[in-house]
């Protein structure tokens, strides 16, 4: 009886763990090449720089999470005309949210007196980039003493629903100084391993008749 058990409770596990597929995995090796991968860059700074915002990262301001050593992203207030307001926003690929997602990444600043820089991060709602198409999103003041994991996470959102994960780096250009991100990936639920309803009651019903059947011996 105990074998019957231990198989049923296995079989339960089995089928009841939805497993997690890999929709966007990115390190930062060649930022160039990302807006042919479906990435969006903008930039809303007042006034507008000529730069996308978001470059390749460079070793001498502090090493990427992992190697090589230039292999993050970053927002520089430099990259704007002094005394304007910094507004820098990328963008992943879409993704399906039907079943919800998690996203997990590395962020962090330079040290620097008397500077510090904003970053608001979140999932959108459907492929949009305004603000208000934002349906998640944390701000926070860039870590500046080593690179900090970050993890959020959305809810099942309905069939057909799709979303971006998205990052804002934004501010005074006289107290901004750097943002860097490094190690993204985002993971959906395998809508595949998701028991149905059905499957679940006749898992619930084989289980609990058990017990009945153990009284039989």
């Amino acid at each position: 009886m105990m074998k019957k058990l231990i198989l049923a409770l296995a079989f339960a596990a089995a089928i009841s763990t939805a497993q997690a597929a890999v929709v966007v995995e990115e390190n930062f090796e060649k930022v160039e090449a990302l807006a042919g991968q479906g990435w969006l860059f903008q930039t809303r700074s007042i006034p507008n720089g000529a730069s996308s915002g978001w470059t390749q990262g460079l070793a001498a301001i502090f090493e990427a999470h992992t190697a090589p050593s230039d292999a993050y992203i970053a927002s520089s207030f430099e990259l704007v005309p002094e005394g304007s307001f910094v507004d820098d926003r990328l963008f992943t690929p879409a993704f399906s949210v039907a079943h919800g997602a998690s996203a997990t990444f590395y962020l962090r600043g330079e040290q620097f007196e008397d500077f510090f820089d904003l970053l608001s991060f979140g999932f959108t709602n459907g492929s949009g980039t305004e603000l208000e198409d934002f349906i998640l999103v944390q701000t926070i003041i860039v870590p500046t003493d080593d690179w900090t994991a970050f993890t959020i996470t959305l809810g099942a959102q309905g069939p057909g629903a799709m979303a971006r994960l998205g990052f804002r780096h934004f501010g005074p250009y006289d107290t901004a100084n750097i943002v860097a991100l490094d190690t993204l990936r985002i993971e959906i639920p395998d809508a595949g391993a998701i028991p149905e309803p059905a499957t679940l009651l006749i898992m619930g019903l084989g289980l609990a008749g058990l017990p009945l059947a153990r009284r039989r011996y």
